[in-house]
This record gives C-alpha cells, sequence and structure tokens, in this order.
C-alpha cells in the first residue's frame, strides 16, 4: 500500500487533482493521445472546490493521514447504492464516513459556541441552527446508512 505523497497534488480551477502512484488505480494515456505523452499515468480527480477554496487544506491534510491512494480511488469509483443513479460516492461523503468535518462547517460551528468537532456535535450543530424542523432521525438514518455502505466497500 503505498501513502499519498503532497507533492503529487496539483490545485487549478477549483479542481484537486493527484498525479502519484495510485496503486491498481493508476490510469495511462493511450495510443490516442498527444505522443509525449503515451504511456505516461494521467491525473487522478481528488475533489472539487468550486465554491469555498478553503475548505481545501484541511480536505487534503485529513485524506493523507486517513487514506490510501487505492483506498481512496476505489471507494471515487465506487456505486452507491443509496443513490437512485447508482452514482459514485462523493469526494466528500467518502471522508465523512471516516469523521471529517469541513472548515466551513467547523467555523459556523464556532460561531455558535461549539468547541468539539465531532459527529455527535455536528449533528446537534445542525439540528439546532440548520434544519429548518430540527427532526432530523429520517436524514441522520440515511446519512449513516450511506456512510456504512463507504465503510464496507473500503474493508
Amino acid at each position: 500500500m503505498t501513502k499519498f505523497n503532497r507533492d503529487d497534488f496539483n490545485y487549478g480551477g477549483g479542481y484537486l487533482m493527484y498525479s502519484g502512484d495510485a496503486g491498481s488505480a493508476n490510469e495511462y494515456y493511450g495510443d490516442d493521445a498527444h505522443p509525449t505523452r503515451v504511456g505516461k499515468r494521467k491525473e487522478l480527480f481528488v475533489a472539487r472546490f468550486k465554491y469555498c477554496a478553503r475548505d481545501k487544506a484541511g480536505f487534503l491534510s485529513f485524506l493523507i493521514k486517513n487514506f490510501t491512494p487505492e483506498e481512496y480511488f476505489t471507494l471515487m469509483n465506487t456505486p452507491n447504492p443509496k443513490n437512485p443513479w447508482n452514482n459514485t460516492f462523493s469526494p466528500a461523503t467518502i471522508l465523512e464516513a471516516k469523521g471529517y468535518i469541513s472548515a466551513t462547517v467547523k467555523s459556523g460551528m464556532k460561531k455558535k459556541g461549539y468547541s468539539a468537532f465531532d459527529k455527535n456535535s455536528y449533528r446537534d450543530y445542525f439540528e439546532k441552527h440548520v434544519s429548518s424542523n430540527g427532526d432530523c432521525g429520517a436524514y441522520w438514518k440515511e446519512v449513516d446508512e450511506v456512510h456504512a455502505a463507504v465503510l464496507k466497500a473500503a474493508a
């Protein structure tokens, strides 16, 4: 199992890409590419930060600490069984399954007086300050099922 190399990440235009060794997830340019690229490794999509680039640093640190390239890119290509269109898991969902909370959410939690940033405090914050009705039981059940599916696929 290889580890992510921070130097192999490239960020531009809101997209975070990875050009390092990703084991079995590596993709290579074929004969239809420019002759200078044939046989070289393609950059792999990691995540998009279109609206809030400040979340990138925390996302990247959490990704490097908690995932291997093989594990992450396998999950990125695993169909989400809870999605009616059978889309793959999103980057945020993959990290959230292991406890990631974005910098934007942490900032909102700090403004409301939270000092712990874990699953329980996030749920309390969401129900009290984000949800319109405060009753999120069905929503959290769905979230827990998706996170369980991510962790099962990662095993």
